[in-house]
């Protein structure tokens, strides 16, 4: 090996990249937790959609047995009680994302 090539094995030696880079290592955490984010909050989306539709679809049913109960008792608590059921469910981190 001449000197020329030793001269050149030596600054490049001096330039080596780092074993761990930390701003890469931050920006693919952060992009993992963006894509979990994004899937948690389809899957919220879809569950929102799905309780409203079948909120919508169920509310006759229950205007129904509002009437014959108690008219306008039933009805509110009923949607409340769903509501709380999803929020409590949501809180509780029973709603996971697909794994993808």
């Amino acid at each position: 090996m001449s000197d020329a090539d030793a001269l050149l094995a030596d600054l490049w030696a001096v330039d080596e990249p780092p074993e761990r880079d930390p701003a890469f290592v931050i920006a693919a955490m952060e992009r993992i937790e963006q894509r979990r984010l994004w899937s948690k909050l389809l899957v919220l989306a879809a569950m929102t959609a799905l309780v409203g539709l079948i909120a919508w679809a169920v509310a006759p049913v229950l205007a129904m047995i509002g009437q014959v109960l108690t008219p306008d008792a039933v009805l509110p608590y009923a949607g409340a009680a769903l509501m709380a059921l999803f929020l409590w469910s949501w809180a509780s981190d029973r709603l996971q994302p697909l794994e993808v």
